[in-house]
């Protein structure tokens, strides 16, 4: 959700440049309290509207995706950077007001995501650490021009190699065809002459090579012998938890302003040339044809980027019996509860079922970045129980033929790639390891989406007894007190 990204490098460029002549007078015209507001803000010195403004942006930001917020506001610096190197002198005027505005902008932050920002780096779940390995998320060179299936411009081929990429589908961020690459090379060229034209190119350009990681991934082969400028900074704190292929969310931003730049340019230059050209009979092309005509080239070498509608998939209904089975058991607010699916990063149906009924309020597992051993950053926190992949696999056992959750659910799908079939057992769990592992968890009820006669079932009645309650295809164990 990269929304507030460009509203973001947008108040930075204020503070930089100063703001257009016109900037904020339409909302001094508006009626009541918001214009009122809005008059006693415009008066305001410039540094203090437009720095106020941006830690209003970098506070929602912030809530929305900290790792966006810092790669914003990595885009941010080096897009100002060069422009101050290629116009030092504008650079050493704004300088005094450009402090005063960062300073308000820093200001405006901490009041408003201070305080989380203290919880998490001071609070009782502090972690450290990169949660995934490094140069794993990163650019392959291959993806700037290889199309992969989501797009209505690609062939079998190129899908079949965009489904290579080790980082997955969703985060295959880097690809732009080679159209749109030759354009944006054209625009640079065009707009040498420009401090804007020449930080958008060399911003896009800085940007698209950190994304590489810090060794280059060509065509599924890293070359770790080859040290990239990512390399000595990756492991810095906080820097260290960015996947540098979503650096690309950036780029493209850069590039779309090398080539708006670019096109202006474009327009600008044949409109003086037909304004130079000898008068013949043949009517000069209008200026607005002209434009045209730029438009729609830049509209071509963007249609390799037009995306297909994201497919769909299904997802489990709520069991029937699932919201009666938690009316039954009178379970007391935020009480513990084992949830069979155990809910995994890769298992999630459990989360949606608390999403559309509001039960469990409190449950084992999750999807969730947390602090394992050490306080080291992990995903499930400090991993995975074997009892809770014993249960997700003894509930897949219990699926029909056909059911995509068979494979998720097994434990063994994630190591080799392989699952066992519907219906088919996992090794029996030793008693000792399912006590320490509900010794962990202390639960206070136990609901799962099973049958009595149920794989799962059937080991859970062993484990507990029968159960409390049944509803559908729902069984419910109310627990004195978690064991």
């Amino acid at each position: 959700f990269a929304v507030l990204p460009p509203l973001i490098i947008y108040a930075g460029m204020r503070l930089a440049v100063g703001d257009p002549p016109t900037a904020g007078h339409g909302f001094t015209r508006l009626p009541g309290a918001a214009g009122r507001a809005a008059r006693a803000l415009h008066r305001l010195p410039q540094p203090v509207r437009a720095g106020a403004w941006l830690g209003l942006l970098v506070a929602a930001q912030l809530f929305i995706s900290e790792e966006i917020a810092l790669t914003t506001a990595l885009a941010g610096v080096l897009a100002v950077l060069f422009l101050a190197v290629f116009g030092p002198r504008r650079a050493i005027r704004r300088l005094g007001s450009a402090v005063a505005g960062l300073l308000t902008a820093a200001v405006v932050t901490l009041l408003l995501a201070g305080h989380a920002l203290w919880i998490q780096f001071h609070g009782p779940l502090t972690q450290h650490g990169a949660l995934y390995p490094p140069d794993y998320y990163v650019n392959d060179l291959s993806t700037f021009v290889t199309p992969q299936s989501w797009l209505f411009f690609h062939t079998a081929a190129s899908a079949a190699a965009a489904a290579r990429y080790q980082g997955g589908i969703t985060e295959y961020l880097g690809y732009l065809g080679w159209p749109l690459i030759i354009l944006l090379a054209l625009s640079a060229v065009a707009c040498w002459r420009s401090a804007a034209g020449r930080a958008a190119a060399f911003t896009c350009a800085v940007l698209v090579v950190f994304s590489l990681g810090g060794h280059p991934l060509v065509g599924g082969t890293e070359h770790d012998t080859v040290n990239l400028p990512w390399h000595w900074i990756e492991e810095l704190p906080v820097v260290a938890t960015v996947l540098p292929d979503r650096l690309s969310i950036l780029a493209d931003g850069a590039a779309g302003a090398l080539l708006a730049f670019g096109l202006d340019r474009a327009r600008q230059a044949l409109a003086a040339r037909q304004a130079r050209g000898p008068q013949q009979a043949k009517r000069p092309a209008s200026p607005a044809l002209t434009a045209t005509t730029v438009l729609a080239v830049g509209v071509l070498c963007c249609l390799p980027l037009l995306p297909r509608p994201l497919p769909a998939a299904g997802a489990l209904p709520v069991p029937p019996g699932w919201s009666a089975v938690f009316a039954r058991l009178h379970l007391p607010a935020g009480a513990r509860v084992l949830a069979v699916p155990v809910a995994v990063n890769y298992l999630t149906p459990v989360l949606r079922w608390y999403a559309d009924t509001g039960q469990p309020t409190a449950m084992a597992g999750g999807y969730f970045i947390g602090p394992g051993a050490g306080g080291q950053a992990y995903l499930n926190g400090a991993g995975i129980r074997p009892t809770a992949w014993y249960l997700d696999e003894l509930w897949a056992a219990g699926l029909p033929p056909g059911n995509p959750y068979v494979g998720t659910a097994r434990a063994d799908y994630l190591a080799t790639g392989t699952a066992h079939g519907p219906g088919a057992l996992p090794s029996p769990l030793s008693a000792e390891q399912v006590t320490t592992d509900l010794d962990a968890w202390r639960p206070q009820a136990v609901v799962a989406d099973a049958t009595p006669g149920s794989p799962l079932g059937r080991f859970l009645t062993r484990l507990f007894g029968p159960p409390t309650v049944r509803e559908s295809s729902v069984l419910g164990w109310r627990l004195p007190a978690g064991p």
